[in-house]
């Protein structure tokens, strides 16, 4: 003991070493603490780009379904739509997605986030307005592009006239 009445441990040279469990408890905290905020970071960039690959693949899947639909309406449905207004009120039936509406020959779903646009001929001109009813024979490509979280994805399909 000391002369203030408290114990104190002397190393093997013989000298005080008050304080030096403290001293180490400071450095192995701070040593876990960044270890600990590393994986913190680690897993939030993760969580990040979890999230953007995954609005990414709906993104995709929302103009592939867009696109299928526009076909399907095209090509197999029957009795087979006039105009492109007409593909509109069926998909609206089929799908119970009032949103979708036709602007500028450009079929758009708000509450889904697609939009489908059709091209005519090799110029990449838009085909069209909302009232045309020669869809089979003047389209050339029907591009949909769909939209999740701030990021976009399109599909491109050529279409064989007839």
């Amino acid at each position: 003991m000391n002369e203030s009445g408290r114990s104190e441990y002397r190393g093997s040279l013989g000298r005080t070493r008050n304080g030096s469990v403290l001293v180490l408890s400071i450095i192995i905290l701070t040593f876990m603490l960044v270890v600990a905020l590393s994986f913190l970071s680690s897993a939030i960039l993760q969580q990040r780009s979890s999230l953007s690959t995954g609005n990414s693949v709906k993104a995709f899947q929302n103009a592939d379904s867009a696109v299928e639909m526009v076909l399907y309406q095209i090509y197999k449905a029957s009795p087979t739509p006039t105009t492109i207004n007409s593909i509109v009120s069926n998909i609206r039936t089929i799908t119970g997605d009032t949103s979708v509406t036709c602007a500028s020959g450009v079929i758009g779903s708000t509450a889904k986030g697609w939009t489908v646009t059709f091209f005519k001929g090799n110029e990449g001109e838009l085909a069209m307005s909302c009232t045309e009813s020669s869809l089979r024979t003047t389209v050339s490509v029907i591009r949909a592009q769909g939209s999740v979280g701030g990021t976009s994805r399109a599909v491109e399909v050529s279409v064989r006239t007839q």
